[in-house]
C-alpha cells in the first residue's frame, strides 16, 4: 500500500496548496487527530506522498490516457484543464 493510500485510510483527506512560499505545500485534514507516530510517518514519506498528489492523468487529443508528474499544484490544474477527459467519455 502506498503511503499515500495509508494516510487516506486512516481517515484523513492529504491536498497541495502553496503555503508560505513552498510551492508544493502539503495540507491535511483533520490535522489536529494526526498522532505522533503519523505525524513522523507523513515527514518520513512527504516526497513520495507529494509526488503521488502530483501523478495526473490527460488526455491526447486522439483520447489516449497518459499519467504524467506535475511539477506544482498549478501545473497540475493546467494539465487537467488543457487535457480533460473527453465528454463522451465523462460520467454526468
Amino acid at each position: 500500500m502506498s503511503p499515500l493510500d495509508r494516510i487516506k485510510q486512516a481517515g484523513f483527506s492529504l491536498w497541495l496548496e502553496s503555503v508560505d512560499g513552498l510551492e508544493n505545500g502539503l495540507c491535511i485534514e483533520p490535522s489536529d487527530k494526526l498522532s505522533a507516530e503519523q505525524l513522523a510517518y507523513l515527514k518520513a514519506n512527504k516526497q513520495t506522498i507529494v509526488n503521488e498528489l502530483l501523478m495526473t492523468t490527460v488526455y491526447t487529443p486522439n483520447w489516449q490516457a497518459l499519467t504524467v508528474l506535475a511539477h506544482n499544484a498549478e501545473h497540475q490544474a493546467f494539465l487537467l484543464k488543457m487535457n480533460p477527459l473527453p465528454k463522451e467519455y465523462q460520467n454526468d
